[in-house]
């Protein structure tokens, strides 16, 4: 059973406004916002090859007044040691559905809080992000995420730092 609340990545709490795609998100107008956020997606990767998650986040912080694509996936840069494991839920009963390797990108769509965290020492509750991924295959196969990809999996957001953008991604 998920206990669902909305919370940003790297953060305990969500203001009301964020919560539900407040004003302080400009919409996305055409293709145009989608294909300026994943271009800074890229070329934040770049830049954060030999960063830590606090360094990852903190040089971040530059797209805090970008909204995600209205509509559409949003990047985060995984920020894990060696690789990040997917996830077929956000739950206890969730199986390893594959894994993506450190500094790749994955595509977001949603965000949910359950009962289960997989890293009690940090400063990031339960949080999970639904990402575009290939296949949801029993295994610790590495993968990696497209925005096209047909399925979903789950990963932590304790390991993500939003990419080209503020993170305010919808709630699941």
């Amino acid at each position: 059973m998920c206990r669902c609340v909305s919370t940003p990545v790297g953060t305990k709490e969500r203001d009301s406004q964020s919560q539900h795609g407040g004003t302080n998100n400009k919409q996305a107008q055409g293709g145009g916002q989608a294909a300026d956020v994943i271009n800074n997606a890229n070329i934040f990767q770049q830049g954060a090859k030999d960063l830590t998650r606090e360094e990852a986040l903190q040089q971040a912080g530059r797209y805090a007044d970008v909204p995600p694509p209205a509509g559409d996936v949003a990047p985060y840069l995984i920020v894990a040691p060696g690789h990040l494991f997917v996830r077929t839920s956000p739950n206890t009963d969730g199986r390893r559905a594959g894994a993506a390797w450190d500094k790749t990108l994955v595509y977001a769509g949603c965000t949910t809080t359950t009962d289960f965290d997989p890293v009690l020492d940090d400063e990031v509750p339960a949080v999970w992000i639904k990402i575009h991924w290939p296949r949801l295959d029993p295994g610790d196969d590495m993968r990696s995420s497209q925005p096209s990809d047909p399925l979903q999996g789950w990963v932590y957001a304790g390991r993500l730092v939003p990419a080209g953008h503020n993170g305010r991604i919808r709630t699941c």
